[in-house]
C-alpha cells in the first residue's frame, strides 16, 4: 500500500475517532472504556492530531456534536473527498452544515457553509442539488467550487398533462437520464410526487399530483447517489 493511500486511510480513521468522541459527548449513546491498556499496547498512540509517524500525517479537519450524523464523509469526483459536518453552535445555527473538500493528498481545497432553510443539499457527483416545494436548483460546487444557483427546467407545472403522458415521460426519462429520483411533497393538504432527472445536460422537474401518501423507496431517492464512507 503506497503512502498516499495509507495517509487517506488514516485520515478517515482520524475522522472516525473524532466522530466517536462526539458521540461520547452526547446523550450516552456510547461509553468510553477508561480501563488502562494492557502492557502490550503501552506504545500505541491514539489516532488524533498529535499522532506521530514517519509514514503519514494525521490532521484534525473538523469537530461536530450534532445528532444523529455530526460528520459524514463522501467520495467525490476528481479523486476528492467531501466532508459534511454539523455546524450547529446555538439555536440560531441549528440545522446548518459546513462542507469541506479534500484533494487526494488530504488537504482542504475549499469549504462551503450552508444555512438551513428547511431542506438539505443532495450530493450527486458534479452537483449539489437543492429541492423543496417551492423551488429546485443546483450548483456545481463539488466539481469546480461554483456556488451559482442554476434552476431546473419545470414541466407540467399547471398539472394539465394526462396520466398517460406523465407516465410515458417518466419511463423515457428513467431510460435515458444519467440521474433521476422522486420526492414526495405536500402543500395545503395536497400531495405531489415530483420527478427530478438530469438529461441532455439539463436538470428537469416533472410535477404530478397524487392521491394520499406516497413512499419513495431508497432505490428511487436522491440519497442513493451519495455513498457514505463514514
Amino acid at each position: 500500500m503506497n503512502k498516499l493511500v495509507t495517509k487517506n486511510l488514516f485520515l478517515i480513521a482520524s475522522i472516525t475517532s473524532i466522530f466517536l468522541s462526539a458521540c461520547n459527548l452526547g446523550n450516552g449513546i456510547m461509553e468510553r472504556n477508561e480501563e488502562p491498556l494492557a502492557s502490550a499496547y503501552a506504545n500505541f498512540q491514539e489516532i488524533n492530531e498529535n499522532y506521530r509517524s514517519t509514514d503519514f500525517e494525521v490532521k484534525l479537519i473538523c469537530e461536530a456534536q450534532g445528532y444523529p450524523h455530526p460528520i459524514r464523509v463522501f467520495p467525490s469526483i476528481n479523486k476528492q473527498w467531501i466532508i459534511e459536518a454539523d455546524a450547529e453552535k446555538s439555536d440560531e445555527t441549528q440545522g446548518d452544515y459546513i462542507f469541506y473538500k479534500l484533494n487526494g493528498a488530504g488537504n482542504i481545497t475549499d469549504t462551503l457553509y450552508l444555512t438551513y432553510k428547511g431542506y438539505w443539499a443532495e450530493l450527486i457527483d458534479d452537483f449539489m442539488v437543492f429541492t423543496n416545494y417551492e423551488e429546485a436548483y443546483y450548483t456545481t460546487w463539488p466539481l469546480d467550487g461554483d456556488t451559482t444557483k442554476r434552476y431546473f427546467k419545470v414541466l407540467n407545472a399547471d398539472l394539465n398533462w394526462s396520466a398517460v403522458k406523465v407516465n410515458q415521460h417518466i419511463e423515457n426519462a428513467k431510460a435515458n437520464s444519467k440521474y433521476w429520483f422522486y420526492k414526495y411533497i405536500t402543500n395545503n393538504e395536497t400531495s405531489y410526487l415530483k420527478f427530478y432527472y438530469y438529461q441532455n445536460k439539463q436538470w428537469q422537474i416533472l410535477w404530478q399530483k397524487v392521491e394520499g401518501f406516497q413512499t419513495v423507496r431508497d432505490e428511487e431517492s436522491a440519497g442513493r447517489y451519495s455513498v457514505e464512507v463514514i
